[in-house]
């Protein structure tokens, strides 16, 4: 029987896992980050200056609470859903 897992995601957790190539966080919205680069227009900043305010800008979007569906012991199996404002809406979604 699979569980519910609810957790908190900051910006600054957004950030580090969106910077993480290994992350699944990485694989989802890797399309998000690059358009955000592309849509930047301070030339001025190196690649890796535009990739961090990218993430910063798609992580700010992202913050807040997620739950996903896992079973114990065994890796997630599909992305998380969320965010939710505070934790007991996302209890309460992961609920219906």
């Amino acid at each position: 029987m699979s569980r519910r897992e609810v957790f908190l995601m900051s910006i600054e957790s957004l950030q580090a896992y969106l910077l993480d190539t290994d992350s699944i966080w990485y694989e989802m919205y890797n399309d998000d980050i690059l358009d955000a680069i592309e849509g930047s227009v301070d030339y001025d900043l190196s690649l890796h200056d535009r990739m961090v305010a990218a993430t910063l800008e798609v992580a700010t979007d992202m913050a807040g609470w997620y739950y996903w569906y896992c079973m114990p012991g065994c890796q997630v199996d599909r992305g998380p859903f969320g965010p939710f404002p505070n934790v007991a809406s996302a209890i309460a979604n992961g609920e219906e």
